[in-house]
């Protein structure tokens, strides 16, 4: 039996030794002053000036405690703590005012939201911190919350990291906002566009904006539409306060779009819509500025080249109807490699019809489209091709629209004699006076041989170089392919065609400066192209080459256009050289004055 009392005793020992230095657990109402718990689990009760895990809290870092408090000292704690208040009224007024004498740690601040529930799961809505006075008050923002709490509790909800403020937006810290009408600033609390970042940013891939109206708009905080103080747009280049926008290299100004529209480039004073510049050395010689080129994906032939269209708004039509007037093109009219000749070709519009050639300049001679005799115009002259009797003669006309005929093969009103080998005139006609006169001037000369004896006409044989009815099928045929092609509008599938392209090969590298991934290209060896003065110095053009390889790429077929106005998609639709040979043999006629075709048998 002693025994047994002995092992009992021992047993209750080690109970309490065990509880001793086990989790201390506290069930029911109990008050601890300055005590000391490890591990506490506590379920209830009122804490005061208690140290917990052995040191003492710090203010804001009750942020895993949950506790119920007396009505007579609500708390709101940082963190996620929960505050039951019990017999604290909240108000359905705005502002609602904790008047208790509130303990406010130091984790909660003015714009923090909180949640109001009345009861224990009646949710009364988000209020938010307006105004704290330590130890005294907290007034919340009620907004968009309904009804009054009363015996109810705050959850205060903030993320030490993810803030929701009395503004309605979601913040974290000062770095990132997002507002409620959606608006998401980096570095700005108050975004005013969708993406609003203040501070530094880069892109290392694409920067892509969908289709549509979408815009890239480089903005300054204070006027919204200029460019910001030395913004680098890329190296060497960069934008400076200006109503408008520049580039600048380090020989200067190189593109300046001025606020009223106009574009200069190489000038920083731009004084029309586009105002091109260059500052050379050159004393008495052109200096190329401008080049205007063209490729083709398919074969070039006769006709290729660039066109410069003069498009103006006409009264006819619709309101903004918008017609190309004019145009100059220049092309090529033999493609032979290292033979090339080319033309310039200038073209209006008349009578409402697309515009088609009046005159090129090729092999320095001026080609003229026949047309008709001028309207009398003061102070004007006219020079000019008109149809005579299916040949194409040169005309003069002075301002009173008095017509000459340079070209002397004109036999109207006459004929001339059957046995002169090459026989001229002098034509010209008066519109005002209402005359026309015709000299047969072989005939004229003629006489005088015979009257004086002497001899002016010499004829000499020369070989024959031109075969007319060849040239003039040719000029049928090219003709007919001009004004027969048309344009069809095609669905965007049918408008694009996969092309084989060299694309820059890049590489991934840690830029050393800041640590980030870019993607740079492989330098294989670089080549001069020419030589620019700077600041009085020769230096010359360099032109890296770099590495690349060969992709496909989706591109634009070279037949296929595609119209800004309505959005659609054009092909010309060309006939063949076969068909038009086809059209040819029915369609070419050919017709020679009468003196003409006589002599050409012979």
């Amino acid at each position: 039996m002693k025994k047994l009392f002995v092992f009992i005793g021992c047993l209750v020992c080690l109970v309490i030794t065990w509880t001793a230095f086990s989790e201390t657990i506290i069930d029911g109402v109990q008050k601890l002053q300055n005590a000391v718990l490890t591990s506490p689990d506590i379920d209830g009760g009122t804490i005061d000036n208690t140290v917990i895990g052995g040191t003492t809290p710090a203010a804001g870092k009750f942020t895993s405690l949950h506790a119920v408090l007396s009505a007579g000292k609500p708390a709101i704690f940082g963190g996620d703590t929960i505050a039951t208040l019990g017999t604290v009224a909240i108000s359905n007024a705005n502002p609602s005012v904790l008047t208790k004498d509130a303990t406010i740690d130091d984790g909660l601040a003015v714009g923090d939201a909180v949640i109001v529930n009345s009861g224990t799961n009646a949710t009364v809505g988000t209020y938010f911190v307006v105004s704290i006075v330590v130890n005294t008050s907290v007034t919340l923002d009620r907004q968009a919350a309904t009804g009054a709490c009363a015996d109810g509790n705050v959850t205060y909800v903030n993320d030490p990291a993810l803030v929701s403020d009395s503004e309605k937006r979601l913040r974290i810290g000062n770095a990132v906002t997002v507002d409620s009408s959606g608006n998401v600033g980096i570095g700005t609390a108050v975004p005013g566009n969708k993406l609003s970042v203040a501070g530094s940013a880069s892109v290392n891939n694409n920067f892509i904006l969908a289709s549509g109206s979408s815009k890239l708009v480089f903005a300054n905080d204070a006027t919204n539409y200029y460019l910001g103080d030395l913004v680098t747009i890329a190296n060497g280049i960069k934008g400076h306060s200006f109503y408008g926008w520049t580039f600048e290299g380090s020989s200067g100004v190189g593109l300046r779009v001025s606020q009223n529209g106009n574009v200069g480039i190489g000038t920083a004073v731009p004084g029309k819509k586009l105002h091109v510049e260059e500052d050379n050395a050159a004393t008495a010689v052109a200096v190329p500025i401008q080049r205007l080129s063209v490729t083709s994906t398919g074969t070039p032939a006769a006709g290729l080249g660039p066109s410069l269209e003069f498009e103006v708004e006409t009264a006819a039509g619709a309101p903004g109807n918008q017609e190309v007037v004019a145009a100059i093109d220049g092309i090529v009219i033999d493609v032979t490699g290292a033979s090339e000749d080319g033309a310039i070709v200038f073209k209006t519009m008349k009578a409402g019809a697309a515009a088609t050639e009046d005159a090129r300049i090729e092999g320095g001679r001026l080609r003229m489209a026949e047309t008709t005799d001028p309207s009398a115009i003061a102070d004007h002259a006219f020079l000019y091709a008109k149809d005579v009797v299916g040949v194409g003669e040169l005309f003069a006309a002075d301002a009173a629209a008095t017509a000459t005929q340079l070209t002397s093969h004109n036999f109207s009103g006459f004929e001339p004699d059957p046995t002169e080998r090459f026989p001229w005139s002098f034509y010209a006609e008066n519109k005002a006076l209402g005359i026309k006169i015709n000299v047969d001037m072989a005939g004229a000369i003629r006489a005088i041989e015979a009257l004086s004896g002497k001899t002016f006409i010499y004829y000499e044989d020369t070989p024959k170089s031109v075969d007319l009815e060849v040239a003039y099928r040719a000029q049928w045929i090219s003709e007919y392919i001009e004004n027969n092609t048309v344009e069809a509008d095609v669905i965007k599938e049918d408008a694009f065609e996969m092309v084989e392209v060299d694309e820059r090969v890049l590489y991934e590298e840690i830029d050393p400066k800041d640590g980030k991934v870019k993607k740079v290209g492989k330098k294989i060896s670089e080549k001069i192209t020419g030589y620019s003065l700077v600041d009085g110095e020769v230096k010359p053009n360099i032109e890296i080459i770099w590495e690349t390889k060969k992709v496909l790429k989706s591109q634009l077929k070279a037949d296929v256009r595609f119209d800004t106005t309505d959005g659609k998609f054009y092909k010309k639709i060309i006939p063949t050289q076969l068909m038009a040979e086809e059209a040819a043999v029915t369609g070419f006629k050919f017709t020679l004055p009468a003196w003409i075709m006589s002599r050409l048998v012979k």
